[in-house]
């Protein structure tokens, strides 16, 4: 999932999620000041008119297919949130800030789309950072999916069952490869869809 994008974007997800049998889907429940705080570079470039992109729809799962959401609720983000240090919290706040002012003023979708390349090879090759905001918004998370697709297979053997798995696209990577090492899934193919085009 990419939380910015052109509405037909989103449409073309609904329609293969009402295909589905069940729903997997990203979402911090509840309200959160960190959570306002790391969604905003993407919320508020959404009201730069020239980008022309839309911010992804709160129910974009709701298509009348069974969902569970597996994701972090949002007490245990702010918890999880104050054992960050402070520095780290600081310089988040500050490069938060950048960016949207960035966004606001000289955001292009040419410059959007340049960070949003994905290279299997980088992906292999990438290190972890180290940052204790990416244990908490990816690893944690990570693994609360992976206990959910987990307790799918475990508890419903439901065979030829369609599940659509809707998170970010920063954590396919580790849930793919949970998948082939423990249960064996392999890759069958990719289906791409486009998130928005370039001015000629």
């Amino acid at each position: 999932m990419i939380h910015l994008a052109d509405s037909s974007f989103y449409d073309a997800v609904a329609a293969r999620l009402a295909e589905h049998d069940l729903v997997v889907a990203e979402g911090i429940r509840g309200k959160s000041r960190a959570v306002q705080l790391l969604t905003r570079t993407y919320r508020l470039a959404a009201l730069n008119r020239k980008l022309g992109l839309q911010l992804q729809p709160m129910d974009l799962h709701d298509v009348g297919v069974p969902t569970l959401l597996p994701d972090i609720t949002a007490p245990e983000f702010s918890l999880a949130w104050r054992h960050i240090s402070l520095i780290e919290r600081a310089a988040i706040n500050v490069i938060a800030l950048l960016a949207v002012l960035f966004l606001r003023l000289f955001g292009s979708r040419e410059f959007i789309a340049g960070r949003l390349a994905l290279d299997d090879d980088i992906l292999n090759a990438k290190q972890p950072s180290g940052l204790e905001v990416d244990r908490l918004i990816r690893d944690r998370r990570d693994a609360l999916l992976c206990a959910a697709l987990t307790n799918i297979l475990d508890t419903h053997p439901i065979d030829g069952a369609n599940v659509a798995v809707v998170y970010g696209a920063g954590h396919v990577r580790p849930v793919v490869d949970y998948l082939r090492s423990r249960h064996g899934y392999v890759v069958s193919r990719g289906d791409w869809l486009t998130i928005f085009t370039l001015p000629h």
